[in-house]
């Protein structure tokens, strides 16, 4: 995978499955990353990932998920994974 320091990537949705996955794949290339889901159990392990910061929102509402203090002015990578039924 192509390296992606010093980039900030950030994903919605991203405490488990598809978008943990990619997660920990950026972040093993060298991107911050913060992943971005409901609070709960499935988050708290996410946080957990080495690399991956966790920020508890509802990721539908954009200034909770802009509130994370980790988050950069600049975001190169926004990968949306979270479904809403």
């Amino acid at each position: 995978m192509t390296d992606f320091a010093p980039r900030h990537a950030v994903i919605t949705g991203g405490a488990s499955g598809i978008g943990l996955a990619l997660g920990k794949r950026l972040a093993a290339s060298g991107a911050l990353v913060m992943v971005a889901d409901l609070p709960g159990e499935t988050l708290d392990r996410a946080d957990r990932t080495e690399g991956l910061i966790a920020h508890a929102c509802d990721v539908s509402d954009l200034p909770q998920l802009a509130a994370h203090p980790a988050l950069p002015g600049i975001v190169e990578h926004q990968i949306n994974r979270f479904e809403h039924f």
